[in-house]
C-alpha cells in the first residue's frame, strides 16, 4: 500500500460535542447503508460520545454527528 493510499484513508476530525481532534481511519473494506453511503460508528477518544458518520463520496472527508440514537435512555 502506499502512503499516498494510505493518506486517503485516514484524516484528523473534530468531535462535534466536544471539539477534540482525533485521526479517523477509514476500513479498508468499508460498510455501506442502504443509499450507498459509507458509513461508520466510533466513540470520541476525548468525551466518549458515540458518534455516526459518512464519508462524503464526493471528496472523502468524513462527516460526524453525535449519535442521537445511543443517547436515549
Amino acid at each position: 500500500m502506499t502512503e499516498a493510499h494510505k493518506d486517503a484513508l485516514r484524516r484528523e476530525v473534530e468531535c462535534p460535542q466536544c471539539s477534540a481532534h482525533f485521526l479517523f481511519r477509514r476500513m479498508r473494506v468499508p460498510h455501506f447503508d442502504a443509499h450507498g453511503f459509507e458509513i461508520y460508528k466510533l466513540a470520541c477518544k476525548s468525551c466518549g460520545v458515540s458518534l455516526a458518520g459518512i464519508v462524503d463520496p464526493s471528496d472523502r472527508t468524513p462527516l460526524l454527528s453525535v449519535d442521537s440514537f445511543s443517547c436515549r435512555a
